[in-house]
């Protein structure tokens, strides 16, 4: 059986896993995962800062979707998809932006970041 704990350090939301075989529960519960919350830590890849710098998306914006995310989407694997609706600065309109996540790592990698139009295709 394996059991996910979700620690909270004051600083960041971490998830435990602990492997006991005696119990030999079904392959369905053990691979279910608990979504991660609001990130505090993470590490931007070279791969996310080239796409923030190339789509003109600060930090300061990544950090706010990471650290008050409004939604966050679990994809493949230990992938997930941070998004939360934001006001660009310049323009007053309102946009979607998405941060991609690996939770593999600690701290948190941010894969690529990007923002979007389409709310109504990726809002759940």
């Amino acid at each position: 059986m394996i059991v996910h704990t979700r620690y909270k350090d004051g600083e960041n939301a971490k998830l435990a896993r602990e492997d006991d075989r005696d119990h030999g529960d079904d392959a369905e519960e053990a691979t279910q995962r608990m979504k991660p919350g609001p990130l505090r830590k993470f590490c931007i890849k070279d791969h996310a800062r080239f796409q923030m710098k190339r789509r003109q998306i600060s930090e300061e914006q990544v950090r706010q979707v990471l650290t008050a995310p409004q939604q966050i989407i679990e994809k493949e694997g230990s992938r997930y998809i941070y998004q939360s609706k934001l006001f660009l600065p310049n323009s007053g309109k309102e946009r979607l932006f998405r941060v991609v996540v690996d939770t593999r790592h600690e701290p948190v990698e941010v894969v690529t970041v990007y923002r979007t139009s389409k709310i109504a295709k990726y809002w759940r």
